[in-house]
């Protein structure tokens, strides 16, 4: 056969490196061909090859069996299968060698066991949570939510503008369970509140679209964040495809792994350094992940997740000026009207989130999910693509300025040109009294500076640079006079 370049030109074409294929039947109708000699039944051959799939070995010769259950994947011996899922002796010994070998396991909602993209096969880990309403009950519920609309706008157009005309469609959908949570968490901040609810609508309702932007919800501790993702968030998205992560799992050498979800939630927020924030940045933002495995080949995979962040601290991150990453409300407190002290109004949020608790299993929950099903089509063209501003954000961004440390990073990256490099008495004598000598090398430290011995200005000195490479210059800081 004669390759020609139009040969080439169409091979190429085959595989759209921004389409997402499903191939699930195509390689199961393939190798359950190949098990027809193991002695199982086509139910048996379904489950095993979409229960067990192989992965290369990071030494580039062996193959890895992986189970997937539970949410997650896991590495097992070939003799697993045998003696777990294939009870009859001598029934699928060889099954191993038939299982289907894969480039690695990504999520991809909508879509079947095996999927392709980017001309690379992945083993797809989402799995269709179940149904929360069922159709007859959401058509119910909008008919009844349209009626209450339309008879406040009737009532507005028989009296001339005089009564009604003051109930939109977002207030006549929204169950009276939800607006008050919204009230516990954002009194006298509906416009927080619209925020929140509909961020939360998209993140529910259209699984494969990423909302590139955070909340960071503050607040005391017994809240109802823990109600809110086990109670409403889980048995919506499912169970598995909900992460809830600390800061070191989240941005470690093995967070990948965990990034293979629907949403991440960051519990007990606490990054103050401006290498922590530039650690989460890519993370919130960046359509793919590494993905690095115990003795696998490590490899990339589209990500989905959205990030929802809870923090117990006033200024859990160092935001810099300029960020559109963080969506962050006011604070949130227990109601001074729950009690006169501490304790008291503990315990009376305490009582309000248990009978909110029982409302959700009484029938709530289904209301929820109906709610947030089509709040979502009613905002998913208005999300912003940034976080909205808010007065709470400035007012982490104003005290980072007040900071000598913040003051000290943001000289740094503002006025260090990529040839120079610095001494730690310049800059300490810059910022002195505020920073002694060892509070300038742990922010240097922080901003990826290191200490090197070089020759600058035909002087050989201890000098620090970006990363420790060579520099042609030393940065002389101004001084105010």
């Amino acid at each position: 056969m004669t390759i020609t370049q139009i040969k080439i030109n169409e091979a190429l074409k085959t595989d759209n490196i921004n389409q997402v294929k499903d191939i699930t039947n195509q390689l199961l109708k393939t190798h359950i061909q190949k098990l027809n000699k193991q002695g199982l039944s086509e139910k048996q051959k379904i489950y095993l090859l979409t229960k067990y799939f192989k992965v290369m070995h990071k030494n580039g010769k062996d193959l890895v069996i992986n189970s997937f259950s539970g949410g997650s994947c896991i590495s097992v011996h070939r003799d697993y299968i045998q003696a777990h899922d294939i009870k009859d002796r001598g029934v699928g010994s060889n099954i191993h060698n038939h299982l289907i070998l894969v480039a690695g396991h990504a999520y991809f909602p909508g879509f079947g066991p095996y999927v392709k993209e980017s001309g690379h096969v992945f083993y797809n880990t989402w799995r269709k949570p179940q149904p929360i309403f069922k159709t007859s009950k959401a058509i119910s519920y909008y008919k009844d939510t349209w009626n209450l609309y339309f008879a406040d706008t009737n009532l507005w157009l028989k009296t001339e503008g005089k009564e009604g005309g003051d109930v939109g469609v977002y207030e006549t959908l929204k169950p009276k369970l939800w607006l008050v949570f919204e009230k516990l968490w954002f009194p006298n901040k509906p416009e927080e509140a619209k925020v929140f609810t509909d961020w939360l609508s998209v993140v529910l309702t259209f699984p494969s679209e990423r909302v590139r932007w955070a909340p960071v919800i503050r607040s005391e501790q017994g809240m109802g964040k823990g109600t809110l993702i086990q109670e409403v968030i889980r048995p919506i998205l499912g169970v598995n495809s909900v992460k809830e992560l600390d800061y070191n799992l989240m941005t470690g050498k093995f967070s990948g792994d965990q990034l293979l979800s629907r949403l991440v939630v960051l519990n007990e927020v606490k990054a103050d350094t401006a290498s922590q924030y530039n650690k989460l940045k890519p993370l919130i933002t960046d359509d793919y992940t590494y993905v690095e495995r115990k003795n696998e080949q490590a490899f990339q995979a589209r990500v989905f997740f959205s990030t929802l962040m809870f923090s117990n601290y006033h200024r859990p991150l160092a935001i810099p000026e300029g960020d559109r990453r963080y969506w962050v409300p006011e604070y949130i407190k227990h109601p001074e009207h729950f009690g006169a002290t501490p304790k008291e109004r503990q315990d009376k949020t305490d009582e309000f989130l248990a009978v909110w608790r029982k409302a959700l299993r009484d029938g709530g929950l289904e209301e929820l999910a109906i709610f947030f099903s089509g709040n979502a089509l009613l905002v998913m063209d208005k999300l912003p693509n940034n976080a909205p501003a808010t007065n709470a954000k400035e007012d982490i961004l104003s005290r980072r300025t007040e900071d000598a440390k913040d003051k000290l990073a943001i000289h740094i990256n503002n006025n260090l040109m990529d040839n120079e490099g610095f001494k730690i008495s310049d800059l300490q004598q810059k910022f002195s009294p505020a920073l002694s000598d060892h509070d300038v090398k742990i922010v240097a430290q922080q901003l990826g500076y290191k200490s090197t011995r070089q020759t600058v200005n035909g002087t050989h000195m201890r000098v620090w640079s970006l990363n420790g490479k060579k520099v042609s210059s030393l940065h002389q800081p101004r001084f105010s006079s």
